[in-house]
């Protein structure tokens, strides 16, 4: 088996504890605390009319903090990483099914039709069980996306590098599973490949609590996504 590194984006000690505390090798990377930022630097995000100013920092933080796990990646020159957010858990018994995985592969996530507006449909017709048949499988964009950033695997620092200048030629980026979306839409090439169930699911206990999903907010979180 290839040896692999396990990144989780973090900026809460709280957060970090069960990290810490595991017996498997997390290695902490700090992220980017929203609450902290100047929006007016960073006006070239795109968000929906509606959208508040905690949601808007929060998912810049969020975004900023993945570009700069993925600047790190590259500018290292690290191959075989995963990187993980800190809602997220990983099995580390299942990583050498990453070990044939070529360029980027989502390793966790969530399936989510191809137009927001269909997801209801598509949720209620798919028969997620068909993707076991093989390990690894190819996202079909004519049907259905990859959403979620909280399990994303780099091969080597070279597919981190043309994630990152993709990202970073946009003159206007929205969140940053949404950026990965684009890429899957619009170069296949890059981004096309998942593990399926995944190797990351969500912790509950804080996935419920974050930004995207919480008591206020019009998403509800039912499952950890081990079946996308």
């Amino acid at each position: 088996m290839e040896k692999y590194s396990v990144f989780v984006i973090n900026i809460s000690d709280e957060r970090w504890k069960k990290y810490s505390e595991s017996p498997d090798p997390y290695i902490r990377f700090k992220g980017v605390d929203g609450t902290k930022l100047d929006l007016a630097s960073y006006d070239n995000y795109v968000f929906y009319h509606n959208k508040n100013e905690a949601s808007k920092r929060s998912a810049i933080g969020c975004a900023e903090s993945h570009m700069s796990m993925i600047k790190y990646i590259y500018e290292n020159q690290l191959n075989n990483v995963i990187v993980i957010e800190d809602d997220a858990l990983l099995d580390f018994t299942r990583l050498y099914e990453l070990d044939d995985v070529k360029g980027f592969c989502y390793c966790g996530g969530r399936i989510q039709a191809t137009v927001l507006k269909n997801d209801k449909e598509l949720q209620k017709n798919i028969k997620k069980d068909m993707f076991l048949k093989q390990k690894l499988n190819f996202i079909d964009t004519d049907s259905f996306i990859i959403t979620a950033c909280h399990g994303l695997y780099f091969e080597n620092y070279e597919v981190a590098k043309e994630i990152y200048d993709d990202i970073s030629a946009q003159k206007r980026v929205r969140a940053i599973d949404c950026e990965l979306k684009r890429i899957q839409k619009k170069r296949p090439k890059l981004i096309h490949q998942f593990i399926f169930p995944a190797i990351s699911i969500l912790y509950l206990p804080d996935a419920q609590n974050g930004f995207t999903y919480n008591s206020k907010s019009v998403y509800k979180l039912n499952d950890n996504n081990y079946k996308y």
